[in-house]
């Protein structure tokens, strides 16, 4: 009898714990293939996502520093202007303050969305 068993264990139980082994193995390599590749498909997507931002926020710091630069360049002309107005003291230089004036201030409104807010609060 216990010959049997051996044997009936030997032919039949070794095998089929090797084949259930196998098929285990498997089963835990593809559900982690199958893991792997459902996150690398959300990295790409991410990656995506992140790439685009980049090319907006990019496209808005260039139009950020051009409102600047114009600021700026505006409000040496109306510097300009001033000490003009200031040296001569005449109506022409007056004119040309003022014009140099509502240019900035037009300028500064048509783009105060580029101005950090904090700078925009003090200017207003």
């Amino acid at each position: 009898m216990e010959e049997i068993i051996k044997t009936a264990l030997l032919q039949y139980g070794l095998p089929t714990a090797v084949t259930g082994g196998i098929i285990w193995a498997w089963f835990k390599l593809r559900l982690a293939k199958s893991i792997e590749h459902k996150y690398n498909e959300q990295i790409e997507v991410y990656k995506a996502e992140l790439t685009q931002q980049s090319f907006r926020y990019s496209k808005v710091f260039d139009s950020t520093e051009k409102v600047i630069v114009s600021i700026y360049q505006q409000i040496i002309q109306l510097k300009a202007a001033s000490d003009l107005y200031t040296m001569s003291k005449n109506q022409l230089g007056r004119e040309a303050f003022d014009k140099r004036a509502f240019e900035l201030w037009k300028y500064f409104e048509d783009n105060k969305l580029y101005i950090p807010k904090k700078t925009a609060e003090r200017i207003d």
